[in-house]
């Protein structure tokens, strides 16, 4: 893992048991940032500020299905906040993970927002189990 990486806690999506509309999230669940991501989002705030660039603060996930022994079905879900430059990207899809950036700041990039995968040895460290 680069140092530009800031990895958070794990979490649980868990079938949302109150769901009594179809309009209602399938899923629920928290996200908890840790101090370290919270002071890596404040910095990429100041370094975008400073360069007058509209700051992308933005927190790259992804999640695994698993099944409890009753059968039941949730998402476990890792985070990590990458406070390099973000890469321009036209890609709809979230970052991290392999996913495409939505267009934001142009001031570099991590592997997060190139619309590819992540290289194989960071890919391989993200795995929580």
């Amino acid at each position: 893992m680069s140092d530009l990486n800031i990895k958070g806690d794990g979490f649980y999506l868990n079938a949302n048991k109150r769901k009594d509309k179809d309009t209602h999230p399938d899923f629920v669940g928290y996200l908890k940032l840790t101090p370290q991501q919270l002071a890596g989002l404040i910095d990429i705030y100041e370094r975008s500020r400073a360069n007058n660039e509209d700051p992308v603060l933005q927190i790259d996930l992804a999640a695994w299905k698993r099944r409890k022994d009753d059968g039941e079905v949730f998402l476990y879900a890792s985070n990590e906040i990458y406070t390099g430059g973000r890469k321009k990207s036209g890609g709809n899809g979230g970052g991290g993970y392999g996913g495409g950036n939505r267009g934001y700041s142009n001031n570099g990039g991590g592997y997060g927002n190139r619309g590819g995968s992540a290289p194989k040895q960071d890919i391989d460290e993200e795995i929580p189990f």
